[in-house]
């Protein structure tokens, strides 16, 4: 009997010690899953927070750049600022801004700023904080158009293609449209590829330079090569031409052709060394070109109903071509550069100026292709920009008057020739030329 209660004894201790140890482990449970829920709801609240904050630099990004920034005196002042950006709210979270301005470098004619932005967004408690850093560049002045990676003189209407879904991104190619005061000094520009940018630009003048019988008459249709001692300074094309081609010679070595008329002319060269080739062109000055440089500067005064790639590429690695062409320019290919090259390798030039592009008919550049394009280059016309491939990527610049675009539409900007910079300008004027979010993440923990 005695052993039945020690047995009895023994078992209640065993079911009372186990109800304890149930008890503690409920109470752990419940405590644990108090906590769980509550890093779960804070979970939530920082991700609601970074998604107001990731919609809110959206619409930021999309507002500073289609602005325009050249009505204000001083953007410090008068637009980058509490009264400018006041304190607003997106979703649940408010949102706050802090600008600081520092000057970049300064030339002459104009001058950069960088205006970064710490933005602070607040969730609905006070310790769920996220922020972000964007770094504004902004030229301010006579700025060379080939700085400003996409821009049309006219009204068009911009749509933003990155969805709020995908968050923030970096763009290096605002979006700039309205009228803008240019300064293009198009007679100095051509004076200057002729080999005299102090005389006066006439026919007269040209045909003296061509070695012609010197008369107020126009040059003859025709391909000619002007040439000095000591340099080639500029092919020179007077009327229409049928085509022209770009392709390697050999690695390293630039070769164009030209077709007028069914005539064909063709020239090789090494881009910024002694070594030129040329079959079929009439030229200026000392008949051995072999030992000169070439400047790499295209003149047509007329059009081109074709412009187009052989072969794999289109320019060689340190190619550096500027095109004038007077009147409307028709791109059938892609117009890319050999791999290495850190520049665009092509600036087409489309406008009237003194002598040259005074006959009848239209000016503007137009892309006519069934596939996708890639042009390696920078575009500068005062007429229209038309686009009839399906996507466009341009590596480089697109200054235009107006644009007419029935495909994608893709820039990205390239180092552009800075030899241009002194003859193409806008008129004082203030313009955003990137738009990066250096950072962005939570500002402080639980």
């Amino acid at each position: 009997m005695k052993g039945e209660k020690g047995t009895i004894l023994v078992a209640l201790l065993f079911a009372l010690v186990a109800a304890g140890i149930a008890c503690a482990l409920l109470t752990f449970s419940s405590g644990h899953l108090q906590v769980t829920g509550a890093r779960t709801r804070w979970r939530d609240l920082r991700e609601r927070t970074m998604a107001d904050l990731q919609l809110y630099l959206h619409r930021y990004q999309h507002r500073v750049m289609q602005e325009d920034l050249g009505r204000y005196e001083d953007l410090e002042k008068d637009w980058f600022n509490q009264t400018g950006f006041p304190p607003t709210r997106t979703g649940q979270t408010l949102i706050r801004h802090r600008f600081r301005f520092r000057p970049l470098f300064a030339t002459p004619h104009y001058r950069a700023r960088l205006c970064t932005d710490r933005v602070r967004a607040q969730g609905p408690r006070s310790a769920v904080r996220q922020g972000a850093d964007v770094q504004m560049r902004i030229l301010c002045g006579e700025i060379p158009v080939l700085k400003i990676p996409f821009m049309i003189n006219g009204e068009i209407r911009l749509f933003s293609s990155v969805p709020p879904e995908d968050g923030p991104s970096a763009r290096e190619s605002p979006l700039r449209s309205g009228n803008v005061d240019l300064n293009y000094d198009i007679n100095r520009f051509l004076l200057t590829a002729l080999g005299n940018p102090s005389a006066r630009l006439d026919w007269m003048y040209l045909r003296r330079r061509l070695g012609m019988e010197v008369s107020p008459d126009p040059v003859p249709k025709g391909i000619y090569l002007l040439a000095d001692d000591t340099r080639i300074h500029s092919v020179y094309i007077q009327g229409d031409l049928d085509q022209m081609t770009f392709s390697l010679h050999a690695p390293d070595q630039q070769a164009i052709s030209f077709c007028q008329q069914g005539r064909v002319c063709r020239l090789w060269y090494s881009p910024g060394s002694p070594g030129f080739q040329t079959e079929n062109i009439a030229h200026s000055g000392d008949p051995d070109l072999w030992g000169k440089t070439f400047s790499q500067i295209l003149l047509v005064n007329g059009r081109i109903f074709s412009i187009i790639q052989e072969g794999d590429y289109a320019f060689a690695k340190n190619a550096d071509i500027v095109l004038y062409v007077s009147r409307l320019a028709v791109i059938h290919s892609s117009l890319i550069g050999e791999p290495g090259g850190c520049r665009s390798h092509f600036t087409l030039i489309n406008m009237a100026g003194g002598i040259f592009g005074r006959q009848p008919g239209s000016k503007g550049v137009t892309i006519e292709a069934n596939s996708e394009v890639k042009l390696h280059g920078g575009i500068i016309s005062s007429g229209t920009f038309a686009n009839r491939a399906p996507e466009l990527q341009i590596k480089g610049q697109l200054i235009a008057g107006e644009l007419d675009n029935e495909g994608q539409l893709n820039i990205r900007r390239a180092p552009e020739n800075p030899a241009l910079a002194d003859f193409f300008r806008t008129g004082d004027t203030k313009i955003l030329v990137s738009f990066l979010i250096d950072w962005i993440g939570e500002e402080t923990g639980e």
